[in-house]
C-alpha cells in the first residue's frame, strides 16, 4: 500500500490445493473508502469498500504454491 493510499500491491499464495474447493477472497487493507480502483493487467474497476469488505477472488489454481501478483491503481471518477 503506498502511503496516500492511490495504490496497492497484492501478493497471495496459494500452499494447499484440493478438489472441490470454494473460492478464496483476499480481502485489502488501507484503500480510501468510497473510491475505485483499476487493477492494472485486467483493466477490471473495482469499488473500495467491496476490495476490503468481501475481498477480490484468486483464480482457480491447479497445483500448490501458486502466486499471484495484482496491482492496484486509484482513479479518478469511473
Amino acid at each position: 500500500m503506498s502511503e496516500n493510499g492511490n495504490e496497492a500491491l497484492v501478493h497471495a499464495v496459494m500452499l494447499e490445493i484440493h478438489g472441490n474447493m470454494e473460492s478464496i477472497y483476499v480481502r485489502l487493507k488501507g484503500l480510501i473508502k468510497d473510491s475505485w480502483y483499476q487493477e492494472q493487467e485486467t483493466g477490471r474497476i473495482y469499488e473500495s469498500n467491496a476490495l476490503m469488505e468481501v475481498g477480490i477472488p484468486l483464480p482457480r489454481a491447479w497445483g500448490e504454491y501458486k502466486a499471484y501478483q495484482m496491482h492496484f491503481v486509484r482513479i479518478e471518477e469511473r
